[in-house]
C-alpha cells in the first residue's frame, strides 16, 4: 500500500492506494474529507472541469461531485476550461458529464462554457510585475 497526497484547492487529503487506479469509493471518501475542511454550507460553488481534450472520468466525478455537494451548498455550477477551444453544445456536455444538459443546466446546476473569445467578459484584477 502507498500513500499520496491530494491537493484539493489548499486543503490536502491522504489516501491509501492499491494499485495505478483508484475506486469510485476512495474517490467519493477523499472528495467527502477534502470538502468537509472547506466550510462550503450555504455558499454558492462554481467547480472548474475539463473540457474532452483532457482525459478525466467526467461521468463519475459530476455525479459524485453533485451528490457530496448539492445537499450542503445554495447553489453548485460548473465551468468547463476551454483553453482556446470552441464552446460545446449542449448534446457534446451531455456526453462528457454523462447526464442531460438542456440550455446549458441540468437540473438545478448550470455548466458555463468558458468564454474566453469574448474580451469584454474579461476583468483585470491586477498585474503580476517582473519581480
Amino acid at each position: 500500500m502507498t500513500q499520496s497526497n491530494l491537493r484539493n484547492d489548499g486543503l490536502w487529503a491522504s489516501m491509501k492506494t492499491t494499485g495505478d487506479e483508484l475506486s469510485e469509493s476512495q474517490i467519493r471518501e477523499t472528495l467527502i474529507e477534502a470538502f468537509a475542511q472547506a466550510n462550503l454550507k450555504g455558499k454558492r460553488v462554481l467547480l472548474i472541469i475539463p473540457d474532452t481534450t483532457r482525459t478525466a472520468p467526467m461521468p463519475m466525478m459530476f455525479t459524485l461531485l453533485n451528490d457530496i455537494l448539492s445537499p450542503q451548498v445554495s447553489q453548485l455550477d460548473y465551468l468547463v476550461a476551454l483553453g482556446t477551444h470552441q464552446p460545446m453544445s449542449d448534446s457534446a456536455l451531455g456526453k462528457h458529464i454523462g447526464a442531460k444538459v438542456s440550455n446549458g443546466k441540468v437540473g438545478k446546476h448550470k455548466i458555463f462554457n468558458h468564454r474566453w473569445d469574448i474580451p469584454e467578459t474579461f476583468v483585470e484584477i491586477g498585474v503580476i510585475t517582473a519581480k
